[in-house]
């Protein structure tokens, strides 16, 4: 909880307001049965009309006292909780950031989106209502205790005897209630995950229509949270039910005690009034404690799952202070390299260096490890064994902000985000200007298309890049490279999902795009690579062959017969 108390110190203003004035709410209502105790007795001694009257304006001023601390609580507890949920998101989603991809390959987005806002949600709730709650409802229940035994200590003993049940009820549903209420955040991620996946692969369900199979998969996952809802109501009713029993118990046994109290003389009729009005006040904080409990077992489930994301380290460079201006150099040596929780290799013993200004073509058959380089050069993995080195420097070295700040990738899967089309644009570059904009517009053949727009560059793309085509997908993010402007860049297979038109036109401004820098091609279509300076043929998780387009194909070995395959 040490982790947590940044969030209170910096709402502590908020925070103690809150506190105070519940804490002078308990305090407002235990000054009611006494106020009623003085009213009967004034009234039993035939003590004069104003001097009652009086009782009853105090108890009106309380009242109105306790009406403006409770909009206090209401409002700013809430505003504490809000303020609290936000920071804690804001550092969740910054730590995020600086997860290593790995952790993403592993987690479905849905789950992450739910750890976000819906376990957020109930850890700002814990947060507003649990100290209040609780100090409320443990000042009410000592008060009503202390003061029942200022009427008759041995009252108050009898009524003592409940707490102790109290207590161990709550302690024995604690660890039960506390698994139930995690597995069902679990299931509420995975149906976020489902809702996520089924949505963003709509038209591939039309398309193959396959919304019968859809919806038995979210069933599936439906079936698993109502369970887990279930199981998860079956303990708080229980504990509901145990508490709410004991409470009608402490009642009758107070209700019981009172009256022979009175019938043998023990208490007077004000002091009966008195002790059933605190015994109701007791009975209250109870009946909230039963909330408060199943709130503090979801806010703790909440902090839970909070937890596990932060405990995850963040990707090893980000604090390395060896930056590089520009990449004259990327030499593997002897990489051994396979993804995380697999057993086989992507790249054995690979070894090779790409030199400035040249141009680079990787080719081989699909899974053989091409698109794995471009993810090493990035480093979003590390390698198992041998190294990389950057202009001679171990890549683990660099710091990865100055590292990726000199390499960019066109992909086949081209990623829009929900946005404008500048928006996009300029996502690869801050505080770019407005001309700069426009001539990486220029430069990756985007203004005609623009221009026939009636927002221009305003108009939005849609979540994805949905209205846009495939090749207009493509040129902005092609356009997303020209402003980005790096010395080294990766084209991963960027046209091999484009009609041949399209194709020829995004080659054009890729042509454009590769001149003056260092190129790496990782191509399917082979016809688009016949003029790099170098190729490389990876087969079989290793480099089989290496040569010009002219010397290979004199080869006639993997990549001829790869080649040949392609034309026809």
């Amino acid at each position: 909880m040490k982790k947590f108390l940044k969030y209170f110190k910096s709402n502590l203003g908020l925070f103690l307001l809150d506190i105070i004035c519940a804490v002078l709410i308990a305090v407002c209502n235990l000054c009611y049965p006494l106020i009623a105790r003085k009213a009967q007795t004034s009234v039993i001694n035939g003590k004069p009309l104003n001097s009652i009257i009086i009782i009853f304006v105090i108890l009106f001023v309380i009242f109105a006292l306790k009406a403006v601390f409770t909009y206090i609580v209401n409002y700013f507890g809430h505003i504490f909780g809000i303020k609290v949920q936000g920071q804690m998101r804001k550092d969740l989603f910054s730590h995020l950031q600086t997860l290593p991809v790995e952790y993403f390959d592993e987690n479905k987005t849905g789950s992450i989106m739910s750890r976000i806002v819906n376990d957020l949600f109930e850890v700002s709730e814990l947060f507003h209502h649990g100290p209040e709650d609780l100090l409320v409802s443990v000042m009410s229940i000592i008060g009503a205790l202390v003061l029942i035994y200022l009427i008759n200590p041995f009252l108050c003993l009898i009524v003592s005897c409940v707490v102790p049940l109290i207590i161990l009820v709550v302690v024995l549903s604690r660890k039960s209630m506390l698994k139930a209420m995690y597995e069902q955040r679990v299931k509420t991620a995975e149906i976020n995950s489902r809702i996520e996946n089924s949505i963003g692969g709509i038209r591939v369900s039309k398309i193959f229509t396959a919304e019968e199979r859809e919806n038995k998969r979210f069933d599936e996952r439906n079936n698993e949270l109502i369970n887990a809802r279930k199981v998860s109501m079956w303990y708080v009713s229980k504990f509901h039910t145990i508490l709410t029993f004991i409470m009608d118990m402490l009642y009758l046994l107070a209700l019981t005690s009172g009256i022979i109290f009175y019938f043998y003389g023990k208490i007077s009729a004000p002091d009966l009034t008195a002790f059933i009005l605190y015994i109701v006040i007791m009975i209250n904080p109870i009946k909230q404690f039963q909330t408060l409990f199943e709130e503090i077992q979801n806010g703790l489930t909440g902090i839970k799952r909070f937890n596990e994301i932060m405990a995850i380290k963040s990707e090893q460079g980000f604090s390395n202070t060896l930056e590089i201006s520009s990449i004259e150099s990327v030499e593997f040596k002897n990489v051994y390299f396979k993804y995380p929780k697999t057993d086989k290799y992507v790249l054995k013993d690979f070894s090779y260096t790409f030199l400035k200004g040249k141009t680079v073509a990787i080719v081989g058959e699909s899974g053989g490890g091409k698109t794995t380089l471009a993810s090493l050069i990035l480093r979003f993995y590390d390698v198992e064994k041998g190294e990389i080195l950057v202009n001679g420097i171990n890549i683990k070295d660099i710091s990865l902000k100055s590292l990726r700040e000199n390499v960019s990738i066109v992909q086949q899967d081209i990623f829009l985000f929900d946005g404008t089309i500048k928006e996009n644009i300029e996502f690869s570059k801050e505080n770019a200007t407005n001309q700069e904009i426009l001539d990486s517009v220029e430069k990756a053949d985007l203004t005609k298309f623009i221009s026939s727009l009636p927002n221009g560059l305003e108009t939005q793309v849609g979540e994805r890049g949905v209205k846009l085509s495939g090749g207009q997908k493509q040129k902005i993010s092609i356009a997303r490279a020209f402003l980005k402007n790096p010395n080294f860049l990766i084209l991963d297979e960027a046209t091999s999902s484009l009609d041949r038109f399209s194709e020829i036109e995004i080659q054009s401004s890729l042509e454009c795009l590769s001149k003056g820098r260092t190129n790496v091609i990782i191509a399917h279509r082979l016809s688009t690579i016949s003029g790099a300076d170098e190729i490389l043929v990876i087969n079989g998780n290793e480099l089989a062959e290496r040569g010009t387009h002219k010397q290979l194909m004199d080869k006639k070995g993997i990549y001829f017969n790869l080649y040949t395959k392609s034309e026809k």
